[in-house]
């Protein structure tokens, strides 16, 4: 998932995701935005659920392209569903709170795991997930061992993400944004490039969105079908290269 900011220091000396700079940004007119003065960004309306078609690709020493379907359900789960061939869906991720799953409908199986497999230990919870997915600021007390920072392009808008094991000069997650669009439900980057590893292994995410719909009633299926094969974490995206 993800490259963020500076230390933020508490009375506590803890370690918190924040911006460097202070911005005042002025939605279009008529999008039922408000003009918010802040030290992070500009707060968007309030949304229960997201929805959106795009497209993915993956790229784990084998590359995938393939339309797909995202559905969020606000600090509770993420569900990306992979459609390559006229809307047929073969497989699926689903994120939550304490779980990471993947479902290949293709070879009938999947991969259940704790959710520090896609983290790599960095206590981030669903909801910054989320954030990091729109390209939204967020805070966050990441304990002394990780600190994170954003990065904003000329007009002020979140360009870039970097999460660090602290000592380490690589970034745990790098997440870089683009084409930014103001919608119902706030300011979302529209291309959103997500470097990473699994278990050692080098992992590209790169996602686009359109068609946006907020707060409407979703179906998320998190469930396992019946009959499937349980693998390894460490096929969790090799299983969508065949």
């Amino acid at each position: 998932m993800r490259n963020l900011l500076t230390i933020f220091l508490a009375a506590s000396l803890l370690v918190s995701c924040h911006s460097t700079r202070q911005v005042v940004t002025t939605p279009p007119v008529g999008d039922g935005q408000q003009t918010t003065t802040s030290t992070t960004t500009t707060v968007p309306a309030a949304w229960t659920t997201m929805q959106t078609g795009g497209n993915v690709t993956i790229n784990a020493g084998k590359k995938l392209s393939s339309g797909m379907q995202m559905r969020m359900v606000r600090d509770q789960v993420i569900y990306i569903s992979l459609r390559p061939l006229l809307g047929i869906e073969v497989g699926r991720l689903i994120v939550r709170a304490d779980s990471v799953f993947a479902i290949d409908k293709l070879h009938k199986r999947y991969v259940a795991e704790d959710v520090s497999l896609i983290t790599g230990g960095v206590p981030l919870t669903v909801g910054m997930l989320q954030d990091a997915f729109l390209g939204r600021e967020f805070k966050a007390d990441l304990g002394s061992r990780f600190s994170c920072d954003f990065s904003h392009d000329a007009a002020g808008q979140v360009s870039s993400l970097n999460v660090h094991y602290n000592g380490r000069s690589q970034a745990t997650y790098q997440v870089n944004y683009a084409d930014v669009q103001y919608t119902l439900g706030g300011p979302v980057a529209h291309e959103v490039s997500i470097a990473t590893q699994i278990k050692g292994k080098d992992l590209m995410l790169d996602l686009s969105y359109n068609n946006i719909g907020w707060n409407s009633q979703l179906k998320v299926d998190t469930t396992i079908p019946k009959g499937y094969t349980r693998i390894d974490g460490k096929q969790l995206f090799s299983i969508f290269e065949q």
